[in-house]
C-alpha cells in the first residue's frame, strides 16, 4: 500500500506504490532472459495450452472469467503473482517447469509488476478486448 515519508529535506515522498524505473528494466531483462532460455516455440506452446484449457472452462465471457480470477486469486489481492501462476498452470494439467512459468508470466505482466492483474487475465488469457475495461471496471470493481 502506497504511503508518504520524510525525504530529509521538510517534504514527502511517496513509497511503496509502484516499482521505481529501474526495478521495472530490470524486471524486463530478466524475463528476456528466461524467455530466451526456454524458447519462443514452447513459449507459444504453453501459451496455447493455457488458452485452450481456460476456453473450455468458461465461454469466454466477463463474468465466467471474472469467476475463474476470483478462484485464481486465492488471496484476495487482485492479482496473481508469478509462484501462483505456476501453481494454476499445473493445475490446469500443463507440465511446466519454473524456469517456463517465469517466461511465461513475463509475457502476460504487461506493465512489469510481479503480478496479472483482473485487466491483464482479461485481455492475456481470456482474449477480451482492451475497450471493454471500463465497462469490466463498472460491473466488478
Amino acid at each position: 500500500q502506497p504511503s508518504f515519508l520524510s525525504d530529509g529535506k521538510g517534504g514527502m515522498k511517496l513509497v511503496g506504490s509502484a516499482a521505481p524505473p529501474q526495478d521495472v528494466r530490470e524486471k524486463a531483462y530478466n524475463y528476456k532472459v528466461l524467455q530466451a532460455l526456454v524458447g519462443v516455440r514452447r513459449l507459444d506452446h504453453l501459451e496455447k495450452q493455457i488458452r485452450n484449457k481456460l476456453a473450455q472452462l468458461t465461454n469466454s465471457g466477463r463474468h465466467e472469467a471474472y469467476e475463474m480470477f476470483k478462484i485464481f486469486d486465492d488471496d484476495h489481492s487482485g492479482h496473481i503473482g508469478p509462484e501462483r501462476f505456476m501453481q494454476i498452470s499445473r493445475s490446469l494439467g500443463i507440465h511446466i517447469t519454473s524456469t517456463e512459468a517465469g517466461a511465461l508470466f513475463g509475457r502476460f505482466d504487461k506493465n512489469r509488476d510481479d503480478a496479472i492483474t483482473f485487466y491483464e487475465f482479461l485481455d492475456e488469457f481470456m482474449g477480451l478486448a482492451t475497450g471493454e475495461r471500463t465497462e469490466t471496471h463498472k460491473e466488478y470493481y
